[in-house]
């Protein structure tokens, strides 16, 4: 699997990488959150996460409340919407269903039909999305330095 720098990100396009990392749902704000409102964990820390997701790549592979949480906010106008949602939650508790949701609104979307899924295969999915956009980058980059010099010496 590919390793990503900092500058390979930056070099494919993506100007802004926010990385939230909310696997660890034991802590206690999101059990409060997730008491209070009557939802999951996974719903609450998505919802906490709202402000910070615009224009990004939102990822969910595990839970199908969260990505079902997503999707009532973004139909709410309660956040904007991000640039791509990979949504592969996996098991058999609304998990076809939220990512059936998912697909059916015209947001970019990834998704494995049916209820397979998890966060194992989310790696390698970015990972290949990432490799694709710098790739196209590289070859538009020596795309404009072979026609620069067409120009210099033509």
């Amino acid at each position: 699997m590919y390793t990503w720098s900092r500058q390979d990100v930056i070099n494919a396009g993506a100007t802004r990488l926010v990385a939230l990392f909310m696997c660890s749902l034991r802590k206690k704000v999101w059990k409060l959150l997730a008491k209070s409102a009557q939802i999951t964990r996974s719903a609450a820390a998505i919802i906490k996460a709202l402000p910070l997701l615009g224009g990004t790549i939102v990822v969910i592979g595990n839970a199908p409340t969260a990505l079902l949480a997503l999707l009532d906010a973004l139909d709410e106008s309660r956040c904007k919407p991000p640039a791509l949602i990979i949504g592969m939650p996996v098991g058999f508790i609304a998990t076809a269903e939220s990512k059936n949701a998912l697909w059916e609104r015209a947001y970019p979307a990834i998704i494995v039909e049916g209820t397979r899924g998890g966060s194992q295969l989310l790696p390698l999915r970015f990972n290949a999305l990432f490799l694709l956009a710098l790739q196209k980058t590289q070859q538009a980059q020596h795309d404009t330095v072979f026609m620069n010099q067409v120009n210099e010496h033509g």
